[in-house]
C-alpha cells in the first residue's frame, strides 16, 4: 500500500438477461499531494453491456462520474510528484460518460463500431469530446482495419470585459494491415500501420513477425517513421515458451534512446506427486497428472508439455467456471495412448486445481493368438494383466488383438469359455514395427 495513495472499492453487478447486464461500483480515495496536501473523495461508476446475437450488435454504455471534489485517480497523484509543472486541479477529470456501439455485418463483410465520449473537468471550464467510427474485416488470411477519429477541445475563458470559448480540433486517420505469407512451411506477417493528425506529425510503423514451433516462438521486428525531425525508432522482441518457463529478451531505440532487456520467468509447485516445473502460473492454475506418461502436450497451451513423472502445469485458468483441459493427441509420443483426453476443472480463485488423465506407456501391438493346436483363440476371450487391469482387453476375431502399455516382453492370461484359461508369453525385441505399431503372433498354452 503506498503511504501516499490508497483506494477501496466496492460493487455490484446483474444479469438482466435478454436486457443485459449492468454493474455499479463507487471508489473512496485518500490521497496525499506533492504538496503534502491531503484529500479524500469517492467516484461512482455505472456500466451497462447488452449484446444483441441475432443481428450481432454490441452495445456497451459507460458513466463515470467523480462526484467530490477531493477524489484524485492514482495517475493523478503521482503525476504530481513525477512533474514539477503537473497542476492536478486542472487536469483532473469530474464526468465522463461514453457509449460504443459495434455491429457485426456478415460474413466475409467485417465489422463497424461507433463510439462516443465525453468529458469535463474540476476547477475548469474544459470540455473534451471524442467521436470514433471504426471498420475491420479480413480477406484470405490478410486482416486489416481503418479509424477516423475527431477530437474537441473546449475551454472558456472569463475576463471584465465578457468571457471567450476557444476550441481545438483534431482529426485523426489511422489505418493497419497484416499480410500473412510463407516461407518454408513456416508463416510469417508483415504488419503496416499509419496514423495522420490535424495537428500533429503523421506517424508509422512497418514491420515482421511470427509465431513458430508450435506457438512456443514469437518474435517481431518494427521499424518506425514520422514526418517530423523525432528521428526514427525501432525495436525487435523475442520470447519463448517451454516446459519449465519461458525467456524473453530485446532491443529498441529512439531518437535520444536505447534499451535492452532480458527476462526470465517460471513456476515450481511442490504436491502430492513431487515438485514440478513450469511456466508463470498467474492467480489460478491446473496441474495435469498422467502418471508415467512424459512428453504428453497440452492443447492449447504452448509449451505445456508433461515431465517424466507425468506432470504439467497449465497457468491462468479462470476461476468459477468451466474450464476444458485437453491432450493434444496429434502430439502423443509413439509409446503413449489415451482414451480419455478431456478433462473439465472449475477452480476457485487462486486455487490449483487437478486434472487426472491415464495412460497406457509402453509398446504398442497387434497379436494373433492361437492355441497350441493352431487353432485361433476365440473372438471375446479376454486378455488379463494381474498386475495392471488397464492394459485388459478383448479379442476380436481371427485371435487378433490390440494391446497398448506393453513391457518389452512379458505375459498375460486368456481367459474363454466362461472359466477357461491359458497363458501367453511374447517377447517383441528383434522384431521390425510401424510408426511404433508392432505385429507378432504368440500361443496361448
Amino acid at each position: 500500500m503506498s503511504e501516499h495513495y490508497q483506494s477501496y472499492s466496492i460493487g455490484a453487478g446483474q444479469n438482466l438477461g435478454r436486457f443485459g447486464a449492468l454493474s455499479i461500483d463507487v471508489t473512496h480515495a485518500n490521497s496525499t499531494l506533492s504538496n503534502d496536501v491531503k484529500e479524500k473523495g469517492q467516484s461512482y461508476r455505472f456500466r451497462y453491456n447488452k449484446n444483441i446475437n441475432d443481428i450481432g450488435t454490441n452495445i456497451a454504455l459507460a458513466g463515470y462520474r467523480y462526484s467530490t471534489k477531493g477524489f484524485y485517480s492514482l495517475a493523478e497523484v503521482f503525476d504530481g510528484y513525477r512533474n514539477t509543472n503537473y497542476i492536478p486541479e486542472i487536469e483532473r477529470r469530474r464526468n465522463r460518460g461514453e457509449i460504443t456501439l459495434s455491429q457485426n455485418l456478415g460474413d466475409n463483410f467485417g465489422s463497424i463500431s461507433v463510439g462516443y465520449i465525453n468529458e469535463d473537468y474540476w476547477n475548469s471550464d474544459r470540455k473534451t469530446q471524442s467521436a470514433t467510427v471504426g471498420y475491420n474485416n479480413s480477406w484470405q488470411g490478410i486482416s486489416y482495419s481503418l479509424n477516423y477519429t475527431y477530437n474537441k477541445n473546449t475551454n472558456s475563458y472569463s475576463y471584465t470585459s465578457g468571457s471567450r470559448t476557444k476550441s481545438e480540433d483534431d482529426h485523426q486517420l489511422a489505418f493497419s494491415v497484416s499480410v500473412p505469407f510463407t516461407v518454408f512451411d513456416n508463416t510469417f506477417y508483415y504488419n503496416f500501420n499509419s496514423n495522420s493528425s490535424s495537428n500533429g506529425p503523421s506517424t508509422g510503423s512497418i514491420g515482421l513477425s511470427a509465431s513458430q514451433l508450435n506457438n512456443r516462438l514469437n518474435w517481431s521486428m518494427q521499424q518506425g517513421f514520422t514526418t517530423q525531425e523525432q528521428g526514427t525508432s525501432g525495436n525487435m522482441n523475442a520470447s519463448y515458451k517451454g516446459q519449465y518457463g519461458e525467456i524473453s529478451g530485446g532491443t529498441g531505440y529512439s531518437k535520444d534512446n536505447y534499451n535492452l532487456y532480458y527476462g526470465v520467468n517460471g513456476s515450481l509447485v511442490a504436491h502430492s506427486g513431487g515438485l514440478v516445473l513450469g511456466q508463470q502460473l498467474g492467480e489460478t492454475a491446473a496441474i495435469v497428472e498422467i502418471p508415467d506418461a512424459g512428453d504428453v502436450p497440452v492443447l492449447n497451451q504452448a509449451g505445456v508439455v508433461t515431465n517424466n513423472q507425468g506432470y504439467a502445469l497449465v497457468p491462468y485458468v479462470t476461476a468459477y467456471r468451466k474450464n476444458v483441459i485437453d491432450i493434444d493427441t496429434s502430439e502423443l509420443p509413439e509409446n503413449t495412448e489415451m482414451e480419455l483426453t478431456s478433462q473439465s476443472v472449475a477452480p476457485s480463485r487462486g486455487a490449483l486445481v487437478k486434472a487426472s488423465f491415464a495412460a497406457n506407456v509402453g509398446y504398442r501391438a497387434i497379436m494373433i493368438l492361437t492355441f497350441a493346436d493352431g487353432n485361433p483363440v476365440p473372438f471375446g476371450a479376454q486378455a488379463i494383466f494381474k498386475d495392471n487391469p488397464q492394459l485388459n482387453n478383448i479379442v476380436g476375431n481371427d485371435g487378433e488383438i490390440y494391446l497398448s502399455g506393453l513391457a518389452e516382453n512379458g505375459n498375460f492370461i486368456i481367459q474363454y469359455n466362461d472359466k477357461q484359461q491359458c497363458q501367453v508369453k511374447y517377447n517383441l525385441a528383434g522384431i521390425s514395427n510401424y510408426m511404433g505399431l508392432y505385429k507378432t503372433a504368440a500361443v496361448c498354452q
